[in-house]
């Protein structure tokens, strides 16, 4: 599949949910489609693939439709969630409602597909960055209390609500993005980069290990088993190949504003980009749709 995605030809981000269209002026193979759709909430964060694969979770209440190419009419989760993070195998949503006017925020595990409330926690409120483990037993995030702490140091929070292991040291100063390698056995922060740090979960400490993945250097987002990377530079998006680490396409976006969230299909052929597109020096959120067949 990468390497059929070599040869390039100019892309065109074509306008969904408004009709809107903006070129991105990339280049990409001649069979690969890219599609954009508008957010009205740049707050509703979280992105990605469910168990059901015809569903994209993109933030908030609602569904993505991928065969139909549109968003669910109406709410799947709960009205008030604001934003979530989905779990690796796509079945898990954990999310949160922020408070309203001085009251308490509203913390909810869901089945991803169905939508059912599997748990809630009132008075608890999470802020992305979190990663669920790939067993679905417990997540990371920059808390260290019952409120949230945005920090250095990260915590595990069970599924029972509890903390299990807290003040730990993530290795930067910053927290931005957090993901688990495939096995469980890593936990990434901040990508692969100059500014990342890869902790090992056995005892969760900073790893020096070198990576294996030679061409994995600099990028936010690595799937191993599609073989491609995502890497931020300016107001791009720029899809390597893990390889060789050659650029194979590129798609404009602002990453100055907020880093930019990105999920892969589970068969490797639709990645998804979300945050911020600029056309005509106007700003747009949503999330463009690069489908990799």
């Amino acid at each position: 599949m990468v390497m059929a995605l070599i040869h390039r030809c100019l892309v065109v981000l074509v306008g969904g949910f408004f009709g809107f269209a903006a070129q991105a002026g990339s280049e990409l193979s001649s069979h690969v489609k890219s599609e954009y759709f508008h957010i009205n909430d740049p707050s509703e964060t979280g992105l990605g693939f469910l168990a059901d694969t015809n569903l994209l979770y993109v933030g908030g209440c609602r569904v993505f439709e991928l065969k139909k190419r549109e968003f669910g009419k109406t709410c799947l989760y709960p009205a008030d969630l604001r934003w979530a993070a989905v779990s690796p195998d796509g079945s898990l949503l954990l999310g949160s409602a922020a408070p309203v006017d001085g009251g308490k925020g509203t913390s909810y595990q869901l089945d991803a597909v169905t939508g059912r409330v599997l748990s809630s926690r009132r008075g608890l409120y999470f802020a992305p960055p979190i990663a669920i483990s790939p067993t679905n037993k417990y997540w990371v995030g920059s808390f260290a209390a019952a409120n949230v702490i945005g920090s250095e140091h990260l915590g595990l929070m069970g599924r029972d609500w509890r903390i299990k292991k807290q003040n730990i040291d993530a290795g930067v100063q910053r927290i931005f993005r957090l993901d688990f390698s495939e096995n469980g056995e890593h936990l990434w922060v901040n990508g692969h980069g100059s500014t990342s740090a890869k902790l090992d979960t056995v005892n969760w400490k900073v790893s020096f290990d070198i990576d294996a993945c030679d061409a994995c250097g600099n990028l936010a987002f690595v799937d191993h088993k599609a073989g491609i990377g995502v890497q931020f530079i300016q107001k791009k998006a720029i899809i390597k190949s893990l390889e060789d680490g050659r650029a194979l396409f590129e798609v404009d976006i602002d990453s100055s504003r907020a880093e930019p969230e990105v999920a892969i299909s589970k068969d490797g052929k639709l990645l998804a980009i979300k945050g911020n597109f600029e056309k005509d020096g106007k700003v747009n959120y949503g999330f463009v749709l690069v489908d990799l067949k």
